[in-house]
């Protein structure tokens, strides 16, 4: 009887909490632990759903859909348990969903590591819910306008990968400034990319601008693969066993950015994006 009851408060808390209004039905994961589940909805209902949904957009922060996927799960931690610290220490991706949600910070909660733990799991749980459950062509339309958003991300970063293998900064801020622009589209799923581009509109000498390009390059691909988009079909990754990091070009002849007209040839084209950026 006990566990009939958690179960049914699971549910109802589901659909209270933050079940997207097109979807009438979650399927839980029996495999999910009834009791971290519930204490995780409480959780979610007393601290998050006032300003975050998981699937219905942003709200007074942003959507957390696949924010598991598109954030390290270390970092999602220290921020739920310390936002006002991770501000505080200049941590680019908070500074940036600070700009975007007009200086509004989440409040400290006080929240553990404990507490986190179970809301990140939570978090990724109902984001692959909520995907699971979607309509076919509601998810068609949806990775159509992402493969859209991310043409328009590739296309200047190429051009800027083109501008360093040449050994120029030539047209490096403008495609950094087009780049943060689209990445503000996809809203919270974007903010490293947007973070990263920002920076890259600050370099002022190629040093700065290769280090930049690296992150830039790191962000765009973790993006890509986590939200499984297409980079283009002409699109081929590369990777500089140098400096140990991979990028993105056009053909399979090799044009290192890192090194430019030093070291051009440097490195190889690798079949895809890696699991790890890290060789």
């Amino acid at each position: 009887m006990r566990q009939c009851r958690r179960i049914q408060m699971f549910r109802c808390l589901i659909k209270c909490v933050d079940e997207p209004r097109r979807i009438k039905k979650i399927v839980v994961d029996q495999a999910y632990d009834q009791p971290r589940s519930s204490r995780a909805l409480v959780q979610a209902h007393n601290h998050c759903a006032a300003c975050h949904t998981i699937g219905r957009g942003d709200h007074l922060g942003p959507d957390l859909l696949g924010v598991t996927a598109t954030r390290d799960r270390e970092w999602l931690a220290r921020f739920i348990v310390a936002p006002d610290k991770v501000v505080a220490a200049g941590d680019p991706i908070a500074q940036s969903l600070l700009a975007r949600y007009k200086g509004v910070l989440m409040p400290n909660l006080d929240l553990g590591a404990a507490d986190a733990d179970v809301l990140i799991d939570y978090m990724d749980a109902q984001s692959r819910a909520v995907r699971t459950a979607a309509p076919a062509g509601e998810t068609t339309a949806a990775a159509a306008k992402l493969s859209a958003t991310m043409t328009t991300i590739v296309d200047p970063y190429i051009r800027i990968q083109l501008a360093l293998n040449a050994d120029s900064l030539t047209g490096v801020t403008d495609s950094a400034r087009s780049i943060a622009t689209e990445a503000a589209k996809l809203g919270s799923n974007g903010a490293e990319i947007q973070s990263a581009a920002e920076q890259m509109q600050q370099t002022a000498d190629l040093k700065a601008a290769r280090t930049a390009f690296a992150r830039l390059g790191d962000a765009i691909m973790i993006h890509a693969k986590s939200s499984g988009t297409s980079i283009g079909d002409d699109v081929s990754v590369a990777y500089c066993p140098m400096v140990q990091k991979y990028w993105l070009q056009r053909g399979d002849t090799v044009h290192n950015p890192f090194y430019g007209k030093q070291m051009s040839d440097c490195g190889r084209i690798t079949p895809n994006i890696p699991d790890s950026l890290k060789d």
